[in-house]
């Protein structure tokens, strides 16, 4: 069993390398640097803390979209040439093939997140760069399964994609919108308001709080610490945990 997942896992990430992942991920970086530089360049006070956010900021928000369509794009094109077929034709079960995807892709996210940390080791401490790796590493693989979840279960790119950047925009001003809605409000609105109130605590209850991962405040103030780990650890285990079970859920009741 653990054979058959290295290979697929295996094949999944050379595939990264031979196509144009690899290429992607070094224009993103290159960008990015180019982009904080201007940023520098036009900041009035707080340079280094201005280019420093905007650094981490585009590279988490880019490598966010660029796995998520990577992920989508790879299993909805194996689907559509029938390729999952030709390989659900031998010994391989479905488990072993969602998690030797799962970690192939992962494999990738771990990579973007090493290059990411290391232009980032130009701007922050060691130590809190290594803190905001592991927490954007967990990022990446929550969207990882959800577009695995998205791929295999919708078999559509943009429908598969759109989903995604619901998912992960949802996610990430799930817990701001929720605080905004419990602000005070005029007594005539104060029944709708409680409506909307609850129906954020809902949303923020069942997505991650993606706003608690790779914390940009790690690498302008140095406030990190190995407690703020925790929270995107275990939510981390939690929905890569469930959004894997609701796939392999979907590829078992499916005909192939």
């Amino acid at each position: 069993m653990l054979a058959r997942i290295r290979t697929v896992s295996f094949f999944t990430a050379l595939e990264a390398v031979r196509g144009r992942f690899f290429w992607v991920t070094v224009f993103l970086v290159a960008a990015a640097w180019l982009f904080g530089v201007f940023a520098f360049q036009l900041s009035i006070i707080e340079g280094e803390q201005v280019q420093t956010a905007l650094l981490a900021s585009v590279m988490r928000l880019g490598g966010a979209l660029l796995l998520a369509v990577y992920t989508v794009n790879g299993v909805v094109r194996e689907y559509q040439d029938k390729g999952t077929e030709m390989l659900f034709a031998t010994p391989l079960s479905r488990a072993e093939y969602y998690l030797g995807k799962l970690s192939g892709y992962i494999i990738s996210a771990a990579a973007f997140a090493c290059a990411a940390g290391a232009m980032m080791l130009t701007q922050a401490p060691p130590v809190q760069v290594g803190f905001w790796i592991v927490s954007l590493f967990c990022e990446f693989a929550i969207v990882i399964a959800f577009s695995l979840f998205c791929g295999l279960s919708l078999g559509q790119i943009p429908a598969s994609i759109g989903a995604v950047l619901g998912f992960y925009l949802l996610a990430r001003s799930t817990a701001a919108m929720s605080l905004m809605a419990h602000q005070p409000s005029p007594a005539a609105e104060s029944l709708m308001h409680d409506y909307f109130a609850e129906g954020f605590d809902g949303l923020a209850f069942v997505l991650p709080r993606l706003s608690d991962f790779a914390r940009t405040d790690w690498l302008v103030y140095g406030n990190g610490s190995l407690q703020d780990l925790a929270f995107p650890l275990l939510q981390t285990g939690i929905y890569v945990a469930l959004l894997g079970g609701a796939t392999l859920f979907d590829l078992y009741r499916k005909n192939f």
